[in-house]
């Protein structure tokens, strides 16, 4: 089929042939990759396409022409690793975790000084925090890790300004052993694909390209940047500056942060029609979005109630809790991206009801259940109280046998469940967002940190939205706060019921959830 640009396509191809660094808004499903591949056809000259992730670098091989390199950043940064590090591939592709960096650094427990409220890091979640912080400084473009890097999460959410500074100094001369020793190829400690990315990063390495295109610019890691700042080459950053979703692990916006001389937009969505572009729209308008998304001309779409084929949440526990219901009620399910950070969290109530400290963030700096129950009854902590009513109500074994019972493969089942974060790149027909968006749009605002809280559930609100073809259904209370109204009364779709044949399968979720 002949393609035919688009005048935005077009405009971005003029500005492109200039030579200078360009920044191309694309809003969800308006053809960026296709965008792209025509910007690169009009060259001859080398180019470097960089890939978020890496299956869509894989698919842009078969798209881009030859000229062009499809790759990660960290194919590009392990290519170019010095040999005379000689480090093993287990040194480079393995992670740490906690009680190995607990052993090799022979940590202890630590308390935060002159803490008001007095607790104890025990020296297992001492080494996840300095895990933890060593990540942040990985994506960080600071050539050494600073106390700034220390993360506040969990438990010490609890502390005042004063005494997680005094806590993040007094972990810091770990934190540099921690570098340390990844750095050394006879450490114990692996280095991970962040760390060689970093150590790349900082050897100032030059990319071989005329140009070069970053893919969802707008969740980049400051190291790759400053890589970028500093090339020869033309640089195009491309992506949708409001669905930056990852701003929580250290990701930062390039379309808001990267200055360059020349910017277009791409508007016009083939993904869905007017009233989910219009839906979109009035999301990112809070968030300062100067154009509207505009939908398919051809496309129907619809804001009302469906029979879903993905189900898109804010928390993991939302995920669970439908989970939970689409098992019980016979249906099969998946969860995008496979159960394993569910299980890993279940497996951390379990520890904690032991007396054993969890692994995760959520609840770090905690000993016992018993003290994350009684967190969760705080400002800071309240986030966690719908998981912890599910683990009331139905106990962790169960919850972790249900949600082992879920699809491997999503062809097989008939809803996909998703944390929104998960979801995004993908798309299905119809699409229902979960009630757990509701509360960050009921809260008023009275601070600063209640606007990026809310600015940050608007960014994810937006991505759930525009997953969407043919009708979404938003909760309630999105529908009040954005003005939406039900474009059609009836419900979209067939209603997906797919009772499991397996062996057995029915009794063991009867016995689970003693359901008739």
């Amino acid at each position: 089929m002949t393609f035919s640009p688009t005048e935005e396509q077009d405009r971005a191809l003029d500005l492109f042939e200039k030579g200078d660094p360009l920044k191309i808004d694309a809003y969800a499903g308006t053809g960026k990759t296709t965008t792209l591949v025509y910007l690169a056809r009009s060259r001859s000259a080398p180019g470097c396409y960089l890939a978020f992730n890496r299956s869509i670098a894989s698919e842009a091989k078969s798209k881009f022409p030859e000229n062009v390199k499809c790759i990660t950043l960290h194919a590009l940064a392990r290519r170019n690793i010095p040999s005379a590090h000689n480090y093993s591939d287990t040194k480079l592709t393995t992670s740490a975790n906690a009680n190995l960096i607990s052993e090799v650094l022979r940590l202890s427990a630590i308390g935060p000084p002159g803490a008001s409220r007095k607790f104890t890091i025990s020296k297992r979640s001492h080494g996840a925090v300095l895990r933890d912080a060593c990540r942040r400084f990985l994506y960080s473009p600071d050539p050494e890790p600073l106390a700034k890097h220390v993360p506040r999460y969990g438990r010490l959410a609890e502390l005042s300004s004063a005494e997680f500074d005094s806590f993040a100094e007094e972990v810091l001369p770990n934190l540099r052993a921690l570098w340390s020793n990844m750095r050394s190829p006879s450490g114990q400690i692996p280095l991970g694909h962040d760390g060689y990315l970093k150590l790349w990063a900082l050897s100032r390495p030059r990319i071989s390209a005329d140009y070069i295109m970053l893919d969802e610019a707008q969740d980049s890691n400051p190291v790759i940047l400053r890589v970028l700042e500093e090339q020869d080459s033309q640089v195009v950053y491309v992506g949708d500056p409001y669905q930056q979703v990852y701003e929580w692990r250290g990701a930062v916006n390039a379309m808001k942060c990267v200055h360059t001389p020349n910017r277009t937009s791409l508007t016009q969505s083939f993904r869905f029609g007017p009233s989910i572009a219009e839906a979109a729209s009035r999301v990112i308008a809070l968030l300062g979005a100067p154009d509207p998304i505009r939908g398919a001309p051809n496309k129907h779409s619809d804001i009302c109630a469906v029979y879903p084929r993905a189900i898109l949440c804010r928390t993991n526990a939302g995920v669970i809790s439908h989970a939970i219901r689409s098992l019980a009620a016979g249906k099969r399910c998946h969860i995008l991206g496979g159960t394993g950070d569910l299980q890993r969290l279940l497996q951390d109530v379990q520890r904690l009801k032991n007396g054993v400290p969890g692994e995760l963030p959520e609840f770090f700096g905690f000993v016992h259940w018993d003290d994350v129950v009684a967190f969760s009854e705080l400002p800071e902590g309240q986030e966690l109280q719908t998981f912890i009513r599910l683990v009331h109500k139905h106990g962790q074994d169960r919850l972790l046998t249900a949600i082992q019972q879920c699809e491997t493969d999503e062809t097989a089942a008939a809803v996909t469940i998703s944390t929104t974060h998960k979801a995004k790149g993908k798309e299905w027909d119809r699409v229902a967002i979960d009630l757990d968006f509701e509360p960050l749009f009921k809260k008023s605002v009275s601070s600063e940190a209640d606007k990026k809280g809310l600015e940050a559930a608007a960014r994810l609100l937006y991505v759930a939205i525009t997953r969407a073809c043919l009708a979404v259904e938003p909760p309630p209370t999105i529908m009040a706060r954005f003005g939406l109204q039900n474009t059609r009364r009836d419900r979209v779709g067939a209603q997906p019921v797919q009772i499991a044949k397996r062996p057995g399968f029915w009794h063991l979720i009867r016995s689970i959830f003693n359901t008739r």
